[in-house]
């Protein structure tokens, strides 16, 4: 006999029609997917639901092929929910007892009024308009023609797809073997700076001038020629650009917060503590070449510490460890 059973799920009603004994039970919303997946098992146990009426539950977590008739009542506010949803019930059974070229039939019954045009639009689907409540619906009256069997008429023209290559990287393709840990930070880094000595003798190329042409022949006798040196054309661009002691004071500002930039980050750390790093080449350099602040420096100061800042970054580089310890310790 069969015995309807009335369930209350969270809010939505459910009609369920069982072969077996059951009595009402109210689901909480934590029960929501585990029962869900309880009735779609129960189709392969000895007790099969014959038919499951649900509310809301066409979406995630709900894997039943079954789906025979879907009643839109409400609009769809999402277009990629209303594939979804319809997309459920367009799945084919594949069970015991159904043919694979046995037509499968999903109904879906809607309004004008809720304006899913545009769904329909998207699956290709026929809408039989002005369906009354009491009209029979005819599962085979809109059925497309089943799709032409294929067949092998040439044979002889089938090619044997080569197998792919094996492009699974061996085991040890990704060790990099040990990786060296980081120098510790060095605690008393304003000692080593103070150690830090440098070459005040420096070559600066201002200008290169051409005194004279020499040509040699690549064969025969091996003569030369001298040739006086030709004139160059005038560049209007190769003028001296003096800057102003203001101007300087920018750049080497400026140069001094790019190096604490690139200094932090090949210590590994952001760039935002470039702030740290700066605070302390400041006060080297002020310490090394100016002799006082940069603001109030004179101008063969300078000029000495604008030719000097390479030195700085090469010999803050080559010490591991002193750049951490700026930035460790630096607010201490």
């Amino acid at each position: 006999m069969v015995r309807p059973l009335r369930i209350e799920y969270a809010g939505a009603l459910y009609h369920v029609t069982s072969r077996g004994n059951a009595g009402n039970k109210i689901l909480s919303d934590e029960e929501d997917r585990k029962k869900a997946r309880e009735l779609g098992k129960a189709q392969k146990g000895a007790s099969p639901y014959k038919a499951i009426v649900s509310v809301l539950m066409l979406r995630e977590g709900w894997d039943v092929p079954e789906v025979g008739v879907i009643l839109l009542l409400r609009k769809f506010s999402s277009k990629v929910y209303g594939q979804q949803v319809i997309g459920r019930g367009l799945r084919r059974v594949r069970s015991k007892g159904i043919a694979p070229d046995e037509p499968q039939i999903c109904a879906v019954v809607d309004h004008p009024k809720l304006e899913h045009q545009w769904l329909w639009d998207i699956f290709g689907s026929r809408v039989r308009t002005n369906v009354q409540i009491d009209e029979v619906f005819d599962e085979s009256e809109d059925m497309p023609e089943p799709p032409l069997k294929q067949v092998i008429v040439r044979p002889d023209n089938i090619i044997d797809i080569p197998q792919p290559h094996d492009t699974s990287a061996p085991e040890d393709f990704f060790d990099v073997g040990q990786i060296e840990a980081p120098p510790e930070p060095v605690e008393h880094y304003k000692e080593v700076l103070d150690s830090f000595e440098y070459d005040f003798l420096a070559v600066e190329i201002t200008k290169v001038e051409l005194t004279g042409v020499l040509s040699k022949q690549l064969g025969g006798n091996g003569w030369k020629e001298v040739h006086s040196a030709p004139d160059l054309p005038k560049d209007d661009l190769d003028v001296a650009i003096t800057l102003s002691d203001d101007q300087l004071r920018c750049v080497i500002k400026e140069q001094l917060i790019q190096m604490s930039e690139d200094l932090a980050i090949a210590a590994g750390y952001a760039a935002s503590f470039k702030g740290v790093v700066y605070g302390a080449l400041l006060e080297h350099v002020k310490a090394k070449f100016l002799g006082t602040s940069l603001g109030l420096a004179g101008r063969p100061d300078l000029e000495l510490t604008r030719k000097m800042l390479p030195q700085v970054m090469a010999k803050v580089q080559g010490h591991p460890g002193l750049v951490a310890g700026i930035i460790e310790y630096g607010n201490q």
